[in-house]
């Protein structure tokens, strides 16, 4: 098995109420920052795999910064086709840590169509 490790810097949004600051001399993480109240906020990470490959599980380190902040959805989606896609796993989450926390999500061989690539 082989573990890939995905940059902090390949987060994107189009969500113009949020900021990212990217790790830098000031802190190692990158921070994801709300201008505005409410859920519905969404982050990506473009996830760039070789061919043939299947996905154990995927782990994501996070922090939130106050009790009230939260990560609810963890999803895979895979690009085909242009405007085509499907959704891989769609998982509901509740992470809360405030302290540096990791969540593990068991996909189990979840295989990738290297043809919708």
């Amino acid at each position: 098995m082989q573990t890939i490790w995905l940059s902090p810097t390949d987060y994107v949004s189009g969500d113009t109420s949020l900021s990212i600051d990217y790790p830098s001399i000031h802190h190692s993480s990158t921070i994801v920052t709300s201008e505005t109240i409410g859920d519905d906020k969404w982050i990506l990470m473009s996830l760039r795999l070789p061919e043939n490959i299947s996905l154990e599980e995927i782990v994501l380190c996070y922090q939130v910064s106050n009790a009230r902040s939260f990560i609810c959805q963890v999803r895979i989606y895979e690009l085909g086709l242009p405007e085509q896609g499907l959704v891989r796993c769609d998982e509901a989450v509740a992470l809360q840590n405030t302290s540096p926390g990791r969540y593990k999500s068991i996909l189990g061989g979840l295989f990738l169509h290297p043809a919708a690539r």
